[in-house]
């Protein structure tokens, strides 16, 4: 897929609007889209947007491809299948949650450009470059999370409930946010005598 065309007045929305939608559908390949709400309508405004939304799909999204104004910018879930998807180069402005990840596992996050914090919808307080949620095997190497305005709480990654395996999150930037990264619940396995679980390498 390419050339996504950005949310807009022209066609309105009356429930919470998704540029694409993926379920149960595997090796489809996504360049060059930008993924905007370029709505002027308050009510538009206020709804959930989101780029892409995906229940147990397997996705690519390649080089230059922006994902801008949304409450997610990825949101992908793991119901029954074990497929993963990858981000590769990618660029994300002013998004509620820019990529946001429950229970999918071996995600790849390469290359990526996260500018957040400016994004109006009022309820969005908090916001995140990237979340996992209950996720392992991932590959989060060589991004970029940074302040775009300071209109709230900015997060750069947020990891929740990885496991006991060897993660790692490696040579990631972190500028101006109020926190880089936040670790909560079970991430590492107290069973080893060294040190097993979730690392932070390189940052």
């Amino acid at each position: 897929m390419q050339k996504i065309s950005p949310i807009t007045d022209e066609y309105p929305f009356s429930t919470d609007p998704k540029q694409i939608s993926i379920e149960k559908c595997r090796g489809i390949g996504i360049g060059s889209c930008d993924f905007d709400i370029s709505s002027t309508d308050p009510t538009i405004i206020a709804l959930k947007s989101y780029g892409i939304k995906s229940i147990d799909g397997y996705f690519l999204v390649n080089s230059n491809s922006t994902f801008s104004n949304l409450w997610h910018g990825i949101d992908a879930k793991r119901v029954l299948s074990t497929l993963p998807f990858s981000v590769n180069n990618s660029i994300f402005n002013n998004n509620q949650v820019g990529i946001l990840a429950n229970g999918v596992n071996n995600i790849i996050m390469r290359r990526c450009t996260l500018n957040i914090g400016a994004i109006s919808i009022q309820t969005a307080t908090n916001q995140i470059g990237l979340s996992t949620q209950t996720c392992s095997g991932y590959v989060i190497e060589e991004n970029v999370f940074q302040l775009s305005t300071n209109l709230s709480i900015s997060q750069g990654i947020t990891i929740n409930n990885s496991g006991p395996a060897n993660n790692q999150i490696y040579k990631n930037t972190f500028t101006n946010l109020s926190y880089g990264n936040i670790a909560s619940s079970i991430n590492r396995d107290n069973s080893f005598a060294a040190p097993h679980g979730l690392q932070y390498l390189c940052n």
